[in-house]
């Protein structure tokens, strides 16, 4: 399934995603002058209208896939984690159903791995439906605060530490603009990326192709994640970025992933100064 659905034209050129990406770096260096998100409660959100169910996973193409990465060193055991929106969203004179709105992500707490696998957000749903709407949507509406409930959520019930996530995955990408950014990157290098298979092209957060992926909607997301929500991960940043395929890539049509490698950051560190 698609971490963003999006049947619209690219409007995101590579300059902007640079830029965009090196206020995004900026963030995540932003100590604490980033407003942290709150932490509400299970009961809380479902309140709100979420609905949460839990599964294991079934492994098999998701443990290779990480195998073939070198991020899996630990167990196999992987949760399937779904918020779904079951509340109406209001739009105009009509209300349109909410079932579509959802976030699934499959955690491995032990391995530090959350793997996005698909996010219809509420905002996106009253976006689409021609609607302003904000002020109807509930709190709780954006994939960084969905993914880190989840993931939190998850943390406590396998009594480990929040601040274990070391790896993210937005996977089967299908938003327009993310991939016009991702092509761009692919176009630019396309024989060390099939040199790489299966494991993909990697990019240090030093070159400008992983800050215009930083740029991105999923990039973004990622970055909001560990900023605003710093109190419980530590302060973390982005070590790189890996774009690979789901399957032997030699096609442009297979589904493309973006793996972002996460460390704690050095409170020493000056790099950002240089952007």
């Amino acid at each position: 399934m698609p971490t963003t659905m999006n049947s619209q034209i690219s409007n995101l050129d590579y300059n902007t995603a640079v830029e965009k990406g090196k206020k995004m770096l900026k963030i995540m260096y932003g100590g604490s002058a980033v407003t942290q998100s709150p932490y509400f409660t299970p009961g809380e959100v479902e309140a709100m209208g979420y609905k949460r169910t839990t599964r294991l996973r079934s492994v098999s193409d998701l443990s290779r896939m990480l195998d073939s990465l070198g991020i899996q060193g630990f167990n196999s055991r992987f949760i399937n984690v779904t918020d779904e929106y079951t509340k109406d969203v209001t739009t105009g004179e009509t209300l349109s159903g909410a079932s579509v709105v959802r976030f699934t992500s499959d955690i491995n707490v032990e391995a530090g791995v959350l793997v996005a696998t698909y996010t219809y957000s509420p905002t996106y749903k009253a976006k689409t439906s021609n609607s302003p709407a904000t002020a109807l949507l509930p709190s709780l509406k954006h994939w960084s605060d969905i993914a880190f409930h989840q993931w939190a959520s998850q943390c406590a019930k396998e009594e480990v530490r929040t601040s274990n996530l070391r790896f993210i995955i937005r996977a089967n990408i299908s938003n327009e603009d993310t991939l016009a950014v991702i092509n761009n990157v692919l176009d630019a290098r396309p024989r060390q990326l099939q040199a790489c298979t299966p494991s993909g092209l990697y990019l240090d957060m030093e070159s400008d192709h992983a800050i215009a992926l930083l740029g991105t909607a999923h990039g973004a997301g990622v970055a909001w994640l560990l900023a605003q929500h710093r109190d419980q991960l530590g302060h973390k940043k982005i070590d790189g970025i890996r774009i690979f395929y789901s399957d032997e890539p030699l096609e442009r049509n297979r589904a493309l992933n973006l793996l972002f490698y996460l460390r704690d950051a050095n409170a020493s560190e000056k790099s950002i100064e240089k952007l």
